[in-house]
């Protein structure tokens, strides 16, 4: 999961359209329309960011507005 999030550039907030938890339900196969699908992303998500797998960060996005991204925290070895 890790190198999927490395490689692009996601948002945190789940209105965006490049929004970290879309990667997640792709790669476990989840259906994001289903409550309980996003759910469960939302929680694994809020997990990884716990565990400092996952960091937030702001920065400006292409618009030069503050938002909050996704990163690579702390690489699993």
């Amino acid at each position: 999961m890790q190198n999927r999030v490395a490689a692009g550039e996601w948002r945190k907030d789940q209105q965006a359209t490049d929004w970290i938890g879309k990667v997640i339900a792709a790669e476990i196969d989840v259906d994001l329309s289903d409550k309980a699908g996003k759910a469960r992303v939302s929680q694994m998500l809020r997990a990884w960011i716990g565990s400092g797998a996952l960091r937030v960060v702001e920065h400006q996005d292409k618009n030069r507005e503050d938002k909050k991204f996704v990163e690579v925290g702390e690489w699993a070895t």
